[in-house]
């Protein structure tokens, strides 16, 4: 069975436990830049930002816009869409 990885209950589905998009997106791209090795400045220079402005956006401060999305996917080599996609994990049943 798999689950939402913000809870470790298969019966949760309520909306406060559910991660946000706002939070989702960044927290994917994060990963999968940490899976990569590609540093905050690799896609600094990839969307023609500051590093601190990376920073920003994956921390959720500031929001990422549709075309940074699509630019940090064409630089991890992943669809955009992965990036929606709420983390999942396996549970034990």
């Amino acid at each position: 069975m798999w689950i939402a990885a913000c809870c470790v209950t298969p019966h949760c589905a309520t909306t406060a436990c559910m991660p946000t998009l706002r939070s989702v997106v960044p927290d994917n791209i994060r990963a999968e830049m940490a899976r990569r090795r590609i540093s905050q400045q690799a896609l600094a220079e990839a969307l023609g930002v500051t590093q601190q402005a990376v920073s920003q956006k994956l921390s959720g401060r500031r929001p990422l816009t549709d075309q940074e999305i699509t630019v940090a996917a064409r630089l991890l080599d992943v669809p955009a869409g992965e990036f929606f996609a709420e983390p999942l994990v396996r549970s034990a049943s």
